[in-house]
């Protein structure tokens, strides 16, 4: 086959750049980029249509190759790609269905049809987080007649895509219109603007103006009541609950409809909110529950494959995070780092608005820091509002990460019982960075009591448990403690320097495959500023310099 298309195999796995054996393997991505992009649309096509030729076995992958080969429209072939587009998501991801969807469209020659198309790849593109290739996409869709079904959804989708570009109260306004003019047309759809709608008023509401939030959440809640019955109307009742009855009230139904995404029937419509879903499951302190979804989530959606361990802010859900997973990251650095007043004003900032799944997060480092820095009335009121959602939780989770806020601000004789107790219950959750904070503070108590033999007992299991999820900063920061307490320790070097966390590991395997910054931020719904931030941590452990030495 190399043959046929110019090339001799024969000096190309001399030189070590391919291997030949069931698939030609490209040793070298940029060797393999610079190949096919270098390479005309016609040899491209010739490309593809000999791959098509020599594929057996793998229907889906030939079907690819024939669609790229084709130069002109193509019905049969077109219905075929759009066919085989949920079968290539189980195996690629979003990415993957959007791209058969986008093929066929480009082949679709009837305008309607290749309208429709068009329209569900912009979609797919959306929920795997590549913005820049929905707009494109959703700008090629030709306007039709207003009252038509597909005008709706085109209006839907282009106020999913403003919640990401756009901050404030104006995208959430445009959804609540969107599924308004969607509910006579198709109720299903309807409810799943609902649930847009309520998230980005969510988040676009405070303390103090809540009026659009509550306009939405009794919309959402009544269509729910009259029509909804899957795990995603679940999910809709559940956060309309919230916005319009508190938390507490909210729990129980959430549970249901998290119970229900644990299922392993989900069709590909209600997989589309596995991510909410599993922010939810950590907002009401369900470890498992989050642990599952969060591990289902990255399987189905991202493309590279689950970490087998899981940071606390795994999750996004579908462009509706605006900073907050960020901002909560980094008000737990600060707090690692002992920049308290910094841990303070990241927690408030990520508590500004309503966001499912971090709230509970975004209130102990709170806490944390602001006892910390001294101000304890701030530290004892995010503690009443943390144990106001704890208590109505209940979980081990829940109890557990409360008194850890308990022992911060208890006095000395009340102090020990509670982190004893947050130790206890947090190592029943399997969530170790969460277990390891609570040792460390722990053994940060004893040492100050020169109780020095027991401080370093928790000391040393804290830096076990921050060395297994990645945590570098907090492994520095137990090691700092146990230096206080006498014992010689040293910094991490050779082996334990090399280790790459599992999002560095992820980053850095696609940024070896030949993915640029920009291409690894959509594919795993992260800023490029992280991305790059993965890459130089990545690369100090393995000491390297480049991409290329990967």
């Amino acid at each position: 086959m190399t043959a046929a298309l110019g090339a001799d195999p024969e000096i190309l796995v001399a030189a070590h750049l391919v291997e030949v054996g069931d698939h030609v393997t490209f040793t070298c991505p940029e060797l393999r980029s610079v190949s096919y992009h270098s390479a005309g649309p016609g040899e491209r096509r010739l490309i593809h249509r000999t791959l098509a030729e020599n594929t057996t076995g793998d229907p889906t992958r030939r079907l690819w190759h024939l669609g790229l080969a084709a130069a002109a429209h193509d019905d049969a072939l077109a219905d075929d790609l759009a066919t085989h587009a949920d079968l290539a998501q189980t195996r690629g991801g979003t990415a993957a269905r959007a791209a058969f969807l986008e093929r066929a469209a480009l082949l679709t020659s009837e305008p309607a049809v290749r309208a429709d198309r068009a329209l569900a790849a912009s979609a797919a593109m959306y929920d795997h987080g590549d913005v820049a290739g929905a707009q494109r996409l959703l700008a090629s869709v030709t306007p039709e007649s207003q009252d038509t079904v597909s005008a709706a959804r085109r209006n839907w989708h282009r106020a999913r895509i403003q919640t990401v570009v756009c901050s404030g109260e104006e995208p959430a306004r445009h959804l609540l219109e969107a599924a308004r003019r969607l509910w006579p047309l198709d109720p299903a759809d309807a409810r799943e603007a609902y649930l847009d709608a309520l998230l980005a008023a969510m988040l676009a509401s405070g303390p103090t103006d809540r009026a659009l939030l509550l306009v939405t959440a009794t919309e959402a809640r009544a269509a729910v009541r009259e029509s909804g019955c899957g795990p995603a109307d679940e999910l809709l009742f559940g956060l309309a609950t919230r916005a319009l009855d508190g938390y507490a009230r909210s729990v129980a139904p959430l549970r249901a409809a998290i119970s229900a995404f644990r299922e392993p029937s989900l069709d590909r419509r209600e997989a589309r909110w596995l991510g909410l879903a599993g922010l939810l499951a950590a907002d009401v302190w369900d470890s498992q529950a989050w642990r599952d979804l969060a591990q289902r989530h990255l399987a189905t959606g991202r493309g590279p494959g689950p970490d087998n361990r899981l940071s606390l802010i795994p999750l996004r859900a579908r462009g509706h995070d605006s900073g907050t997973a960020e901002v909560l990251a980094a008000a737990a650095l600060h707090n690692a780092a002992g920049r308290y007043d910094l841990a303070v004003g990241a927690a408030r900032t990520a508590l500004r608005s309503e966001h499912p799944g971090f709230t509970g997060g975004a209130l102990i480092e709170l806490v944390e820091a602001a006892v910390r820095s001294g101000d304890e009335s701030s530290a004892a009121e995010a503690a009443a509002r943390l144990s106001r959602r704890t208590t109505a939780a209940g979980s081990d989770w829940a109890m557990g990460v409360q008194a850890t806020a308990e022992a911060l601000l208890a006095e000395e004789r009340d102090a020990e019982a509670s982190y004893r107790e947050a130790i206890e219950r947090l190592g029943r959750t399997g969530l170790l960075e969460r277990l390891a904070r609570a040792e460390l503070l722990y053994g940060e108590w004893l040492r100050r009591r020169n109780r020095r033999v027991e401080a370093r007992a928790q000391l040393r299991s804290a830096s076990g448990h921050f060395g297994e999820v990645g945590a570098d900063v907090f492994v520095e920061r137990a090691r700092r403690e146990l230096l206080a307490t006498g014992e010689n320790t040293r910094q991490q070097t050779g082996g334990a320097r090399r280790q790459l966390t599992p999002q560095e590991t992820q980053v850095a395997s696609l940024a070896r495959a030949g993915s640029s910054n920009a291409e690894i931020a959509a594919q795993l719904a992260i800023s490029t500023r992280t991305v790059e931030y993965h890459l130089y941590k990545a690369f100090a452990k393995l000491g390297i310099r480049s991409r290329a030495k990967l």
